[in-house]
């Protein structure tokens, strides 16, 4: 089957066949990924399809040959990521984040659509209007997320920001690693007829799970933010306030600004 995909990949890319027969071939393949993670509800799956679909030539672009990996499980690894993807950012109910006690996702999201649907026209930066947010607030938005809510200088944030980020990925790109690794073991088994060979295969394989399953925890646990406690001693406040100030932070801006989002769109 993954040869077959692959085929069909490289004659759309040579322009032998249109996007409408590639994604005739593709659909199925796409449309059982929510069903891998757990979700068997239609919404779901076709809303999650039209998501990829929207974007499925850069997708494939992004494909490069290596003999060990077949291209159909390269295509399973970033269509799972496309997914864990739009779960995050596009099936949070409303109710959800009224209730959502985790701060770092809920805030974070407001603002990248806050800022989407605030863009200056001439110089398409985000435009945030926290007026509406007392002086301490919007110091600990600074703080916190790299915010410019207040005159202050918050350039140790995005350095922390950037820091994580370049760490987020090197976990990421480990992860991969191990699931090629894992791929490899796999076939090495498949192939031999040697009992003693089988053994030590397979117990390499249950490490290289048990590797890839941590590291994927520390990936999903990972908050590229500053801690509470960091944003804390910047202001002279505690852990615990800073928490507190979030959460009014949050619950101000959805009570203010919650018609302009539209967490339905694709």
């Amino acid at each position: 089957m993954g040869k077959s995909i692959y085929c069909f990949i490289q004659k759309f890319q040579k322009g032998i066949i249109s996007r409408k027969e590639l994604l005739r071939e593709i659909s199925s393949f796409i449309l059982k990924i929510p069903v891998s993670k757990g979700y068997y509800e239609e919404d779901v799956r076709y809303d999650f399809y039209a998501y990829v679909i929207s974007k499925i030539e850069k997708i494939i672009s992004n494909y490069k040959v290596r003999e060990e990996i077949a291209f159909e499980s390269w295509f399973f690894l970033v269509l799972s990521r496309q997914f864990y993807n739009f779960i995050n950012k596009k099936l949070k109910h409303k109710n959800d984040i009224l209730n959502n006690q985790e701060l770092f996702y809920s805030i974070a999201d407001i603002f990248e659509d806050y800022g989407c649907k605030n863009q200056n026209e001439e110089d398409k930066s985000p435009n945030y209007d926290f007026s509406f947010l007392t002086e301490k607030e919007k110091k600990v938005l600074a703080f916190k997320y790299g915010i410019n809510t207040v005159e202050n200088n918050y350039e140790e944030t995005a350095k922390i920001i950037l820091d994580k980020i370049e760490k987020k990925k090197k976990i990421e790109e480990k992860i991969y690693d191990k699931y090629i690794k894992l791929i490899t073991v796999q076939k090495k088994i498949n192939r031999t007829c040697d009992e003693n060979e089988i053994i030590n295969l397979k117990n390499k394989e249950i490490k290289i799970k048990k590797y890839k399953r941590r590291l994927e925890d520390i990936f999903k646990s990972y908050n590229i933010y500053p801690s509470n406690n960091w944003v804390g001693g910047k202001l002279g406040i505690s852990e615990g306030t800073v928490g507190a100030y979030l959460f009014k932070i949050k619950n101000k801006i959805i009570k203010r600004n919650f018609s302009e989002f539209d967490y339905n769109v694709l």
